[in-house]
């Protein structure tokens, strides 16, 4: 049996993560995690925290992740809104006995919280079990048996999931019916002209998938550094090393095809990338729409992400302090010709350490503009309840949770790129008590000076800098209202330099 480690109000977020996979093994069954996410409700309102969208990307992102849908649920829910909103471990067991989701909700009782469990009926599937290991073992035993890992998932049963059939799901659905009706109509129209693709600018080049083959010696999915050409990973693509005969060198980003988003990324990223220019702004060289897959060709970024480098990937030398502050000035200076450049401003939406390459001379260049919106009046033209709420929630501020996305939530999550920058902490990680970073060091500052939280690989720091470099990250992760401009943030980066 395991030994309890909390109590009832404790924030959601502390559960341990042996906790989360056997809750997960426990709500795959009939697809419960869907139950209890359609139940999630906003403090304080009876409306439904998650929307049909959000389902779709839970279930994409675990397919992904390998992480189960209940865990990723659980990430989304214990993070969102302030300290004082924040959901407890009380809530998620009341929430499951209110489903009479009971076995769940015993095993945290017993297990986790030390208490008695809830009341349950004395007959009927509901009836009360005794839940002790072996309990466990059959529960998880019977369902891998009931329900193989190759087998069709079942449709969700949508008649107990208030807040979930909304005008967006119906959307979605009407897209895939249009969608369907445009494949019958290709089927039938063999000669009719293909889609020309997005519309870059004159000087973008359009490759061949051909030689895009060729310089990635077909795709090696081989790593780099084992003579490979997969330089990394990610939600819809991988991005391979292309040698060219001139000796030059290119990242080539394969799509997938069979991700319905994908598409409108590929048109975004084409057309944004082609049209902002800036020297903190990856460049974007060319495309291919030709072939087996949607390609984007960039310019190589030799050393690689500013996440990799903070986590000294590859062997490679810590980034001394001098450096990481010019990697924020930097990639400050990129967001705010986003948000200034034009009328209309154009919200990142995916600032993080992992889109922040940095090329030879470790010059940071902010990429992955899949995501990127035009903005009419501070708030964004269209709905914004995207993958980056699921697959990046360590940067995303509260509103972002609610559909609220303006630009402040690029200051946001720049925030959080300086708390990495300090601490060299990765944004996420299950192991530490505050599993997201900005917690994590809310929650450390609280009890011990920042100094002892900083990051000693980065050498010694001029007094003061590390001090009103956290406080500006403070003032970047605060409430909306007292948010920053990045305007106003670089120019207190500077300052700082």
């Amino acid at each position: 049996m395991e030994t309890a480690t909390l109590r009832g109000d404790a924030e959601l977020r502390r559960l341990p993560a042996h906790v989360r996979h056997t809750l997960g093994q426990m709500l795959a069954t009939r697809g419960a995690w869907r139950t209890l996410m359609g139940r999630v409700r906003r403090p304080g309102t009876d409306t439904a925290l998650f929307t049909a969208e959000h389902v779709q990307l839970v279930e994409a992102e675990s397919a992904r992740s390998g992480r189960s849908e209940t865990d990723l649920v659980l990430d989304e829910w214990g993070t969102w809104g302030s300290r004082e909103q924040r959901p407890t471990v009380d809530d998620l067991v009341t929430l499951l006995t209110e489903l009479s989701l009971y076995r769940a909700a015993d095993y945290i009782n017993i297990n986790v919280l030390d208490v008695a469990p809830m009341a349950r009926p004395t007959h009927g599937p509901g009836a009360s079990e005794p839940l002790d290991d072996a309990a466990i073992q059959r529960l998880l035993a019977d369902q891998l048996r009931r329900e193989p890992v190759t087998a069709e998932p079942p449709a969700p049963d949508r008649s107990d999931r208030p807040g979930l059939v909304t005008q967006l799901e119906m959307q979605l659905e009407q897209e895939r019916l249009d969608r369907q009706q445009e494949r019958q109509q290709q089927q039938q129209e063999p000669a009719a002209a293909a889609d020309p693709g997005p519309e870059p600018a004159a000087d973008i080049r359009h490759f061949s998938y051909c030689y895009l083959e060729k310089i990635t010696n077909e795709f090696d999915d081989g790593p780099v550094s084992a003579g490979g050409c997969r330089l990394g990973a990610g939600a819809y693509g991988t991005v391979y090393l292309g040698t060219c005969e001139t000796a030059e060198r290119l990242a080539v980003k394969r799509l997938l095809m069979d991700a319905e988003p994908v598409r409108r990324q590929f048109r975004t990223e084409v057309e944004v990338m082609s049209s902002f220019r800036h020297a903190n702004l990856l460049e974007l060289l060319g495309f291919s729409c030709d072939g087996a897959h949607n390609c984007l060709v960039f310019s190589y970024m030799s050393n690689g992400s500013l996440q990799d480098r903070l986590a000294c990937k590859g062997n490679s030398t810590p980034l001394p302090w001098a450096r990481r502050l010019e990697v924020a000035v930097g990639t400050a200076r990129g967001v705010v010709h986003l948000h200034t450049s034009r009328e209309r401003p154009l919200i990142h939406r995916d600032i993080k350490s992992a889109n922040i390459l940095l090329d030879d001379n470790f010059t940071a260049k902010v990429g992955d503009f899949g995501l990127a919106r035009e903005v009419n009046g501070g708030r964004s033209t269209s709905t914004l309840l995207t993958s980056t709420v699921l697959g990046t929630s360590a940067y995303m501020p509260p509103e972002a949770f609610r559909g609220d996305v303006s630009v402040k939530l690029d200051t946001f999550s720049f925030g959080i790129v300086l708390l990495e920058l300090l601490t060299g902490l990765p944004p996420y990680d299950e192991t530490r008590e505050g599993f997201d970073l900005l917690s994590h060091v809310e929650d450390h500052v609280d009890e011990q000076s920042l100094h002892e939280t900083l990051d000693s690989r980065a050498g010694p720091i001029p007094p003061g800098q590390a001090d009103a470099l956290y406080q500006l990250a403070v003032r970047c992760t605060e409430e909306k209202r007292r948010r920053p401009l990045m305007a106003a943030v670089l120019q207190q980066l500077e300052q700082i330099q």
